[in-house]
């Protein structure tokens, strides 16, 4: 008996490490965060909004939306695109002319950023 136990025990010693190496491990990559928005908060009907995102997986498509703080069901501006590289990507938004859907006061933004492979992060 135990001279069956001291193979199985040396074999799982060799093994257990190699599979640790093998198994990919995207949970330590961000599929996408916010690094910047300009203006940071308050906003008018028509102005431009600078979004800087950073995306952690190449060819992933990825989406940025500006909505209303007090009603996030309102979407203002929403831009999608596919990041051919990972690395930190600039869009701008341009908000509609006209009133602005679900605004309050003071007229203030929430910024959101998602891909297919991750929840919505948010500003």
């Amino acid at each position: 008996m135990r001279s069956r136990i001291i193979p199985l025990i040396m074999l799982a010693a060799l093994l257990i490490p190699a599979v640790g190496a093998i198994a990919p491990s995207y949970a330590q990559v961000s599929a996408i965060s916010i690094v910047s928005v300009s203006p940071s908060q308050y906003v008018h009907p028509g102005q431009a909004v600078t979004v800087q995102v950073a995306v952690g997986i190449a060819g992933i498509q990825y989406t940025v939306e500006l909505r209303s703080c007090y009603n996030a069901s309102y979407v203002w501006a929403q831009v999608t695109r596919t990041a051919p590289t990972a690395g930190t990507y600039t869009v701008t938004l341009i908000l509609p002319k006209g009133p602005l859907p679900g605004i309050g006061s003071p007229a203030c933004m929430h910024v959101e950023a998602s891909t297919p492979l991750s929840s919505p992060v948010g500003l």
